[in-house]
This record gives structure tokens, C-alpha cells and sequence, in this order.
């Protein structure tokens, strides 16, 4: 299985395109670290700019609502699902959650 670039990864809303980003210490022969760019919208839409916006702060929220799931999931095979662990699982899948809404 292929391995994501860990995060964190943020929305940046520059002039021409928006980028989700994180600093990488793979980067490229010219420097590069790891992004991806929105495209495909018409930035003086404010429907289709606010669905662009919302669909980067998805792709930014997708590694920490893959580890808050994946913790979800380890806790619900564990044995006696304890207290604790289960307070911190759901505490990320919140946080992960707001993160891919813009609420933080």
C-alpha cells in the first residue's frame, strides 16, 4: 500500500488558484514540497468559488480523518474499548471533521 505525504495540510487561497499544501521532506530536485491545486472554476462565481474552497479544505481534512477513523476502528477491535481511548479517537474525528467543514 502506498504511503500518503503526512500533513498537516492547509488551504491556501492565492490570487489565481487554490492549493492545498504541507512541507514535505521528500521534495523535489528543484526544492518542491507536496501540493495540489483546485481547479476548473470561475473565481468571480462566488457558488462555484465557495465549492472550490470547501473542496480543498476536504483534500487538506482526508490524512486526519484517516487516522481519526482508523483509531475509531482500532479502539472498536480492541479489547474492552476503554474509556480513555475512545474519549481521544472521537475528540480527533471531531477536530478532523471541523477541519474538513472550515470551522477551525
Amino acid at each position: 500500500m502506498n504511503k500518503h505525504t503526512p500533513g498537516p495540510w492547509e488551504v491556501t487561497d492565492l490570487r489565481h488558484s487554490i492549493v492545498v499544501r504541507t512541507e514535505s521532506p521528500n521534495k523535489t530536485k528543484y526544492g518542491a514540497s507536496r501540493y495540489a491545486a483546485i481547479g476548473g472554476f470561475d473565481r468571480s462565481d462566488p457558488d462555484q468559488l465557495s465549492e472550490a474552497l470547501a473542496n480543498a479544505r476536504l483534500i487538506a481534512a482526508a490524512p486526519d480523518l484517516l487516522e481519526a477513523l482508523s483509531r475509531l476502528i482500532e479502539i472498536e477491535d480492541g479489547p474492552g474499548m476503554a474509556v480513555i481511548g475512545w474519549e481521544g479517537a472521537m475528540e480527533r474525528a471531531y477536530a478532523a471533521i471541523a477541519k474538513a467543514r472550515g470551522e477551525q
